[in-house]
């Protein structure tokens, strides 16, 4: 990337993050340093209650700043969950 292209993305993560909740903020942030975590994780990880959590990330999927990209089990419960990714 050319530094015009990368101060373009900072800008963009900059004004994004800007109307962010301070919840959506914190699991936006944690997202994008581990892009293997599922809303449990992140629930976990955070010490938030899974259905804050879960809304939360609906409202990041919603707002084309996370997507899901892939499948894991999850240890405590044996199902199939959505791991996330920041886009």
């Amino acid at each position: 990337m050319t530094v015009a292209q990368t101060t373009l993305l900072a800008y963009n993560d900059l004004k994004a993050s800007a109307k962010l909740g301070r919840l959506q903020a914190e699991i936006l942030s944690l997202i994008q340093e581990r892009s293997d975590l599922s809303n449990r994780d992140i629930a976990r990880i955070t010490g938030l209650e899974i259905c804050t959590v879960t809304g939360r990330v609906n409202e990041l999927s919603k707002a084309g700043l996370i997507r899901a990209w892939g499948r894991k089990t999850d240890p405590r419960t044996g199902k199939t969950v959505k791991v996330w990714r920041a886009i």
